[in-house]
């Protein structure tokens, strides 16, 4: 429905709930249809209502606990799915929000219960083998739950949390290159979705693509400039691959617009000190390779360069977390080092 009509509908159906307050057939199509006009805020009191005057109302007890699980109210969902399911105990869809709500709240072994009920109701519907797959793989079966993952997109190869969860799996088991070949589905059919792109280019960094990473996670930024996690995370897959003054480049953006963000909030102080970190990886990494580049052997010098950059940077490492971080970088000052150009005159070396 389009937005006046939706608006029609909903002024129609608010005064037929004035003629009729308590019926419960006015009061879900009243709760659907601020459901279908996208406020979920005031769908979610009135599929309520209609569970007071018929508590056996398993699409609006559905409903209601989706709502409430997004809201994060995992307590009270958990509660109306448990008292449909009284009602309802064949109804894959209720097992399947259980089992959501139980993993929301911890109760792995519960969630484990009833989402294989909702498999075996409703072998064909997705949402019982995504809350299986998650259930098991917080359980520490990783295995079980990509075999969960494989059966629901066989039933749905368009689901994107699947091929998310799937992609994760792949990785912490050391597939790298099969985590971004999910990935690289999700993002077809979730192009302009945020957490897929970043996730996509982290498998394809751990598969050793970076140029392709980068490229991915440019696209992110394009969408949202002003996440300062896909900065960091573009900082840290160019120092990986060498490139360490565009590295540095994204990084002081990151810690630039981290510290402006955590000044207005400082809930956001945990992203300022993560793009902090980043940026000191990058100045010791250049500091470095700029060394090396040059065949600087005198490590005064070197260290000279990083405490100039550290401060005007406006950072502070010790000297353990110095030896720390140059240890950490090697890789990334060796491929840097394949990088450098000698110049035409001096064949001094330049990165």
């Amino acid at each position: 429905m389009r937005r006046g009509r939706h608006a029609e509908a909903l002024e129609s159906l608010e005064a037929l709930r004035r003629a009729r307050p308590k019926d419960p057939d006015v009061l879900g199509a009243l709760a659907r249809a601020y459901d279908g006009a996208g406020q979920p805020e005031a769908a979610l009191p009135l599929y309520v209502d209609v569970l007071r005057q018929r508590p056996d109302d398993a699409s609006a007890a559905l409903r209601a606990a989706e709502l409430l699980l997004g809201k994060g109210e995992a307590a009270l969902a958990t509660g109306v799915a448990a008292a449909a399911l009284k009602s309802h105990p064949n109804d894959a869809a209720l097992h399947a929000v259980h089992a959501q709500a139980l993993l929301a709240r911890g109760r792995v072994p519960q969630a484990l219960a009833a989402a294989r009920e909702a498999t075996r109701l409703a072998p064909d519907a997705p949402e019982g083998w995504m809350q299986l797959a998650r259930a098991q793989t917080l359980n520490g079966e990783p295995v079980q739950a990509m075999v969960s993952l494989g059966k629901l997109l066989k039933v749905d190869a368009n689901h994107v949390a699947a091929l998310t969860l799937l992609a994760r799996l792949q990785l912490e088991r050391g597939h790298p290159a099969m985590a971004a070949t999910s990935m690289r589905r999700a993002a077809r059919i979730a192009p302009d979705d945020i957490r897929v792109l970043n996730l996509y280019a982290a498998c394809l960094d751990a598969a050793g693509e970076r140029p392709e990473a980068v490229e991915v996670l440019e696209r992110a930024i394009a969408l949202a400039p002003r996440l300062v996690l896909l900065r960091r995370n573009l900082a840290e897959i160019l120092l990986g691959d060498g490139r360490v003054e565009a590295a540095f480049d994204e990084a002081a953006r990151a810690v630039d617009m981290a510290r402006a963000q955590a000044n207005q909030d400082k809930s956001r102080d945990e992203a300022r000190i993560a793009a902090e970190e980043t940026l000191a990886r990058v100045l010791v990494a250049r500091a470095l390779l700029n060394a090396a580049c040059r065949g600087e052997r005198d490590t005064e010098a070197v260290k000279k360069q990083l405490d100039g950059d550290l401060e005007r940077a406006h950072l502070v490492l010790t000297e353990a977390s110095r030896d720390a971080l140059a240890g950490d970088v090697r890789d990334a000052v060796v491929r840097g080092l394949r990088r450098c150009r000698p110049t035409a005159t001096t064949g001094e070396k330049h990165p």
